[in-house]
């Protein structure tokens, strides 16, 4: 992720690479994704990781957002 992040940021295909909600998606998106598949394939009961995703995410000159995801 991060890797790929530096080479469209390098090419300059981001939407708003400066924006704090593109850092926050950047940052819950493994989450995100781990608690969807296992949404898919884990036995009702089963899963692990889920329920609501919460996060801090604070830019360099210590501007910050706080969310919490559904």
């Amino acid at each position: 992720m991060a890797n790929m992040v530096q080479v469209l940021n390098s090419r300059n295909m981001l939407k708003s690479i400066n924006r704090l909600e593109t850092y926050v998606k950047i940052a819950r998106f493994p989450v995100d994704t781990v608690v969807h598949i296992q949404k898919q394939i884990c036995k009702k009961g089963t899963q692990i990781v889920g329920g609501r995703t919460r996060d801090i995410s604070v830019t360099p000159i210590g501007i910050y957002s706080s969310s919490s995801g559904d």
